[in-house]
């Protein structure tokens, strides 16, 4: 995992590669300093079987903070 402070800077990082899945974190989890809660609908994009999930076995994620 890698963190950007800036949306565009990470969706030019090579490690999202050209197609990147951007979801957006509602807030992070109770008692938690790391973990996000997602929203229902992008938690199902997450784990689409459709997609191609390699990017969490590779590694491939960013998170973006503010």
């Amino acid at each position: 995992t890698a963190y950007f402070k800036a949306i565009d800077a990470a969706k030019k990082s090579k490690r999202v590669g050209a197609n990147p899945l951007v979801l957006k974190a509602l807030k992070l989890a109770q008692g938690s300093k790391t973990d996000v809660v997602l929203s229902n609908a992008d938690a199902e994009k997450l784990k689409d079987p459709e997609s191609n999930l390699k990017y969490l076995t590779e590694g491939r994620v960013i998170v973006v903070v503010d």
